[in-house]
């Protein structure tokens, strides 16, 4: 090395910068592919828990309406309002799913009957859901601006030889990418309103 008035050249070569620079462009891929991953994983978790969510209100939402139809006629026999709900949802098969709407003008938690009809506009079977402007999700979309949710929910009831119970199952169907996903929640209603003396 030359010496320019009187001190000694340092620094660094090229070939030590593009060996920093490689290392540390490693580094910082990784940090980025952590994040990426991590951000991902948070979106499929929200997703989930969203569609948990969507079937745990469709079964309580059929529960309310067995409640209320055992309830409509206090003082009579039970298998009234038993009958009544048991026909409600007797359509509602594997090949034949309903929904239920538990937003009505507006207000919540009003329950609507079980609909048969179910608009799907999405390419996933079941009831689409719309997103109110109260941020409550509906298979109903009355404004007509109601944002379409990326969910689907269908309701399937099967009654039991018994009579007395109901196996419900609530689905509830989106697209993760291009990936079909589900939550599935199952639960047995029964006849729990003693017989009228």
């Amino acid at each position: 090395m030359r010496l320019l008035h009187g001190t000694k050249e340092q620094g660094f070569t090229i070939v030590e910068v593009l060996i920093a620079l490689t290392i540390f462009s490693i580094a910082v891929t990784g940090v980025i592919t952590v994040a990426a991953q991590s951000g991902v994983s948070i979106s499929k978790a929200r997703n989930k828990l969203a569609a948990d969510y969507l079937a745990s209100e469709g079964l309580e939402a059929v529960r309310a309406l067995r409640d209320s139809s055992v309830l409509a006629n206090p003082g009579t026999e039970s298998t009234t309002g038993w009958s009544s709900f048991r026909s409600a949802v007797s359509g509602c098969t594997g090949t034949s799913p309903c929904d239920v709407d538990v937003v009505t003008e507006g207000s919540f938690p009003a329950l609507a009957s079980l609909s048969t009809s179910c608009p799907t506009s999405l390419p996933l079977p079941g009831c689409s859901l719309y997103i109110t402007m109260d941020g409550f999700y509906s298979n109903r979309n009355d404004t007509g601006r109601d944002p379409l949710s990326p969910y689907t929910r269908e309701i399937t009831a099967r009654v039991l030889p018994s009579g007395d119970e109901i196996e419900v199952t609530a689905t509830v169907r989106w697209l993760e990418g291009t990936s079909l996903q589900a939550s599935i929640v199952t639960e047995s209603l029964f006849n729990w309103y003693p017989d009228a003396p």
